[in-house]
């Protein structure tokens, strides 16, 4: 069970980090997180202070470009469980790196299938697959799902998404916690969150009341989204 506590006024439930909710992408286009992303990002922090639990997470988004987008999911998973778990590093440059192996899809499945193997406790955790085309969701569900049921590793996952068909048939029997069953209470919580996260940009920027508004309620209407742990 998660517990969660106030963070402003009015908000009895829904937690998330200030500096998570406006972002700019590469490409320089202003990017605001919806509420399953930033959901996402206080329980990611909050995992990684368990310093027992190996964490890795990838936040996809549209602005990714690339034919392949299960590899390079796969690629910087691995290079987060290994970061966090530097014993390995030896056994990774004499089976991979020393022999000239590519990072391909392929590799890295044995790869992390390998490390996850030697690691006690693994969470990772998916956020917007739904931002991804359908081809590239159904290969990431299928080659994450398979950690999920190797034997011999304690391995849980976390998918956050729309409700989208491909992620709710690979997830159909999965735990799942959709934001819609409690819709008008999660509303006035992220409107009250995102209210109070704003008070300090609104006094910097108190000249321009209308465009404050007007980003406030974009971030509001973007909060929609499904979760599910496996």
């Amino acid at each position: 069970m998660m517990h969660m506590v106030n963070r402003f006024s009015g908000s009895k439930e829904f937690l998330a980090l200030v500096n998570h909710s406006v972002t700019t992408s590469r490409s320089g286009k202003l990017t605001i997180l919806e509420g399953k992303t930033i959901l996402c990002s206080y329980l990611i922090e909050n995992i990684q202070r368990q310093r027992h639990i190996t964490t890795a997470y990838y936040i996809c988004n549209s602005y990714t470009n690339g034919k392949n987008l299960a590899a390079e999911v796969m690629r910087s998973l691995t290079l987060q469980v290994l970061r966090q778990n530097m014993e390995l590093a030896a056994y990774v440059f004499e089976n991979y790196a020393n022999k000239g192996f590519p990072p391909s899809l392929a590799h890295l499945r044995t790869l992390l299938k390998i490390l996850l193997s030697t690691i006690p406790t693994t969470r990772i955790c998916i956020d917007g697959l739904d931002e991804y085309p359908p081809g590239e969701q159904r290969s990431i569900l299928q080659e994450l799902l398979a950690f999920a049921k190797q034997s011999g590793t304690y391995c849980r996952i976390l998918f956050s998404s729309r409700d989208v068909d491909n992620v709710r048939k690979a997830l159909q029997n999965k735990p799942t916690i959709s934001f819609r069953d409690e819709k008008d209470a999660l509303d006035k919580d992220i409107q009250a969150y995102v209210h109070g996260a704003l008070d300090d940009v609104r006094e910097k920027f108190r000249s321009h009341p209308r465009l404050l508004d007007n980003i406030e309620s974009r971030i509001i209407a973007k909060a929609d989204g499904k979760s599910s742990m496996i």
